[in-house]
């Protein structure tokens, strides 16, 4: 199942995206996730993204980006520190594409 994203993600919209995601996730196996609307994104985003990762895993359910972020999403990914050179798993989800 992909699902698109508009193009704010951040902490005003991110109940609805919560919302969204988990209705999506308890419905199908897995998830792709499509970045490419997001222009306006924030921390709690990111953070939203690393808690589904964990709900799908733990659920035996595949969660991964449609394709690698954009270079705004990077940006932030990296001012945020959630793509160091010390997490090679991070860096190949988020910038790769990597499923997860």
């Amino acid at each position: 199942m992909v699902m698109a994203l508009g193009e704010s993600a951040n902490i005003q919209a991110i109940e609805g995206i919560h919302a969204a995601m988990l209705e999506e996730l308890q419905v199908h196996e897995d998830l792709e996730l499509d970045l490419s609307p997001v222009k306006d994104a924030d921390v709690s985003f990111l953070q939203l993204i690393v808690a589904a990762r964990k709900f799908a895993s733990d659920n035996g359910k595949e969660f991964r980006l449609a394709r690698s972020t954009g270079r705004s999403l990077a940006a932030l990914l990296e001012r945020a520190g959630f793509v160091s050179e010390d997490n090679p798993d991070a860096r190949a989800f988020w910038l790769e594409g990597d499923v997860q």
